[in-house]
């Protein structure tokens, strides 16, 4: 397995992030190159996108409620199943799945369980959702991708240049103050 590698250093945690950037990050653009066994030299690529945490819903069980008590726990009104009407408690928090994360693709994911020759960069890091589609989308574009026989990305999204403006306004100022 590789690990990602972000301006040619390898980095396995957020906190090497977060030392890196001066800010926490909320998703990154990455690119993957795998190894062309019929074709050496001409290398397979694959443009995406990562969030870096994501949200965790653990049920909490009777057991667990009865020792630990409801005190620490967050709950809601079950709107179906068996218990259509109870509360259900459960604790929320951020999972850090990024680390082992090789790609949505399934064509990428079964050239990499086959152990096909790949790195893992990190081209780009955002501090909102709003920016992943659309810097996912820049860089298969400006790389010439979707022309490129290559190139594994099947499509690119559709986008209003208003909305991504706006954002991209305020990703630069998160990234100047540091937040």
């Amino acid at each position: 397995m590789s690990n990602w590698k972000y301006q040619g250093k390898e980095v396995t945690t957020l906190k090497e992030i977060e030392n890196i950037l001066g800010y926490e990050p909320y998703g990154f653009i990455y690119k993957i190159t795998l190894g062309n066994i019929i074709n050496p030299g001409k290398d397979y690529t694959y443009y995406g996108q990562k969030t870096i945490k994501t949200d965790a819903k653990r049920i909490v069980g009777a057991r667990e409620l009865k020792e630990r008590g409801k005190k620490p726990f967050n709950k809601y009104k079950s709107k179906k199943g068996k218990k259509k009407g109870e509360w259900v408690y459960f604790e929320a928090g951020k999972m850090e799945t990024w680390a082992d994360y090789n790609s949505s693709s399934e064509i990428v994911k079964q050239l990499i369980e086959k152990e096909t020759s790949h790195a893992k960069e990190i081209l780009e890091f955002t501090t909102q959702k709003s920016l992943l589609n659309w810097k996912e989308t820049k860089a298969i574009i400006c790389s010439d991708c979707i022309e490129n026989e290559y190139c594994l990305n099947g499509r690119v999204g559709n986008f209003h240049a208003r909305n991504v403006i706006n954002a991209l306004e305020k990703d630069n100022k998160k990234k100047k103050n540091g937040k």
